[in-house]
């Protein structure tokens, strides 16, 4: 099996805090969509393109990701740690 190597961005911990109120809450959407903005912003300054992120491999967050957010899965991982198996995700901004 061959392996390549490549530079990307990873979106680590992405996620909403549910303790904030209701009316001041934003959508999964608005908070990737800051995020890329940001990203896409920073890649112009230092390069790149790619941005990385895993999840675990819940059907709520395999909508969220590669269905609404366009991300393509790549690859997966399973945790000793935690006992979860962990999807891995990838997109060019």
């Amino acid at each position: 099996m061959e392996t390549y190597s490549v530079s990307a961005f990873l979106i680590a911990q992405f996620g909403k805090n549910y303790s904030v109120e209701n009316d001041k809450r934003i959508t999964g959407d608005q908070l990737m969509k800051l995020c890329l903005k940001e990203l896409s912003e920073i890649r112009y300054r230092v390069g790149g393109g790619l941005v990385y992120l895993d999840c675990e491999a819940d059907v709520c967050l395999i909508d969220f990701y590669q269905n609404k957010q366009n991300f393509r899965l790549f690859g997966e991982r399973n945790s000793e740690k935690d006992n979860k198996r962990y999807l891995q995700y990838i997109k060019y901004i």
